[in-house]
């Protein structure tokens, strides 16, 4: 750990006598790679924070896409979808999952 801190000292001494350290961006850089590779990791480290706003998305993109193809079944979807609410939400409540319950 003795460089780490060496270095720090290098640097401020360096300051101290007027110089600055310089970032030199030629137009040759490959920018776009590193701010995908940004982005990816921004989006795994967030991952369980953004797995809602996915399953979101992906519910909204079946809907539309269902809609589309077949706009007049959506008494068969409903009858579908209103006994399957309380399933998941007992069968959620069995594997002992987070509720919306205050604390």
């Amino acid at each position: 750990m003795n460089g780490r801190y060496r270095m720090r000292r290098y640097a401020r001494r360096m300051r101290r006598y007027g110089l600055q350290p310089m970032t030199i961006v030629s137009p040759g850089d490959p920018l776009p790679e590193p701010a995908a590779l940004y982005i990816f990791r921004c989006a795994w480290r967030y991952r369980s924070e953004l797995a809602p706003l996915a399953v979101c998305l992906a519910a909204a993109l079946a809907a539309a896409l269902l809609h589309r193809a077949h706009p007049h079944w959506w008494p068969v979807i409903l009858a579908l979808t209103v006994p399957a609410i309380p399933t998941l939400i007992a069968g959620g409540h069995n594997l002992s999952l987070a509720t919306m319950q205050g604390s």
